[in-house]
């Protein structure tokens, strides 16, 4: 398992796949990608506990949560997001004690 990942929400699967295995590439480590699709009703501990890098799914609203990067990791991601035709940039976010409760 990764020391650090992302929890996408609004990403088809293969925009999931391009945008976790280019930060792998840019940031030099293995990236642990979760989904958060279909949890709308869970609050954010419980899809991390859940874990799932199967299910994902388009929506209009696009959200990148950062796991366990450092702060030069975190300015590398936002700096370095992957670019492509159609590939929309999301709202970006960090884990927190107090957000981790938090619903979707």
């Amino acid at each position: 398992m990764a020391d650090i990942g992302i929890m996408l929400y609004g990403y088809a699967e293969d925009d999931a796949m391009f945008i976790g295995s280019s930060l792998e590439k840019v940031l030099g480590e293995e990236l642990e990608v979760i989904s958060a699709a279909r949890q709308e009703e869970r609050v954010i501990s419980e899809i991390l506990e859940r874990a799932d890098s199967v299910n994902f799914e388009e929506q209009e609203i696009k959200v990148m949560m950062v796991l366990g990067f450092t702060e030069e990791q975190l300015e590398t991601a936002l700096r370095e997001f992957p670019k492509r035709e159609g590939l929309q940039r999301p709202i970006f976010c960090v884990l927190t004690q107090h957000n981790s409760r938090w619903p979707l």
